[in-house]
């Protein structure tokens, strides 16, 4: 669970813990973490966050240099590559299965040297927006700032944030207790809402293990315009399939600025700022950017809005229906969007009155 980035990884999480999942003992769980490789840097990260999980340490890579490299399982430096009966993995797996006992030997610890846990969180909006449940995008460089460990400071938290599914994971915290957090409700983005701040308790933090805290439901407080992208799928066949490109917008969301009437959008108080440019772009696999017309149908080098002088309301509906032909290179696209002042930039961060959203699709044969 180094660096998650992915809304699987919550779900996988609070799934297992789900009354319904017939999910085994965790005392009859082994989990090897290997110490000594940079594919996963928080060895902590790498196991269950159950502490009845058994865990064991070992000096090993979780992946050899060779099978990094795609040669092969190669030597016996990481934790699957196992040649002999001498390997600490198999010494575990044999007396884990034989008879309980986690004995590897003097290549094997209980516990990590240094007496730190991490934690993952994720941020939703809360109802009544139009997107009851959606991600709150965490930017990585605004992490440090979006929580804070309130009144005291921890100089060796890591922070590692998943943009698009609203997570955030901080490193090497002091295990052994709870830590106050603050969540500061306006410092997700620069062009994002505000919300309330929100003062939260960490839950224990335990020695080598990642707490895993339920999400936060932010209630927004003053609006800027959030601009989301998605598709029935994220994957499609070239030649098959067709293509199907939606967009939210969302704006109309009631402020409890005290210098507004009750209902009234904040953003949409002053009237110039309540339109924008909207810009829907894909950038094809090998290089290439291609702009989405007026038609909303074609594609053009261009750099021109799909709509211009967009009056801001809340929308959500497809924007772009169409086959996909068999010509098309096979790849990863990634559309993106995002709304500007009139007559601005799209890709000028100065000129956006919405976030910049995106969305990655693979076209296969």
């Amino acid at each position: 669970m180094e660096k998650p980035k992915r809304h699987f990884l919550w779900d996988l999480h609070w799934n297992l813990e789900s009354p319904q999942t017939n999910k085994p003992n965790a005392s009859n769980v082994l989990t090897i973490v290997g110490l000594l490789d940079g594919t996963v840097n928080n060895p902590a990260s790498a196991t269950l966050p159950d502490t009845n999980v058994n865990a064991r340490f070992v000096n090993k890579d979780h992946i050899s240099a060779q099978g990094f490299l795609g040669a092969g399982c190669g030597s016996d430096d990481g934790i699957v590559c196992v040649h002999d009966s001498d390997h600490p993995t198999f010494k575990l797996v044999r007396s884990f299965l034989e008879n309980g006992s986690l004995d590897c030997g003097p290549g094997c610890f209980t516990d990590l040297p240094s007496s730190r846990g991490n934690l993952f969180l994720r941020f939703v909006e809360q109802s009544p927006p139009a997107l009851p449940n959606q991600a709150i995008p965490v930017n990585t460089i605004a992490g440090n700032r979006v929580v804070t460990f309130d009144p005291i400071s921890i100089p060796n938290a890591g922070f590692h944030a998943g943009q698009s599914y609203g997570t955030l994971y901080i490193t090497d915290l002091p295990a052994g207790g709870s830590i106050p957090l603050t969540i500061h409700g306006d410092r997700f983005e620069v062009f994002s809402p505000t919300y309330k701040d929100r003062v939260i308790s960490s839950g224990q933090i335990n020695r080598g293990r990642t707490t895993v805290l339920p999400q936060e439901a932010l209630e927004r407080i003053a609006d800027l315009y959030t601009v989301i992208l998605s598709s029935t799928r994220n994957v499609y066949e070239a030649g098959k399939d067709l293509f199907l490109l939606f967009v939210h917008l969302c704006c109309t969301v009631q402020t409890t600025n005290p210098g507004l009437p009750a209902g009234v959008n904040a953003g949409a108080a002053n009237a110039a700022a309540s339109l924008v440019d909207g810009y829907i772009w894909v950038e094809i696999p090998g290089g290439g950017r291609f702009f989405l017309m007026p038609d909303f149908t074609n594609f053009t080098e261009v750099r021109i809005p799909v709509v211009r002088s967009l009056p801001i309301q809340n929308f959500a509906g497809p924007i772009l229906s169409m086959p996909i032909p068999d010509f098309l290179s096979l790849g990863t696209y990634t559309f993106f969007a995002v709304g500007v002042l009139p007559g601005g930039d799209p890709l000028n961060s100065v000129h956006w009155m919405t976030n910049r959203t995106q969305l990655s699709v693979t076209l296969t044969k």
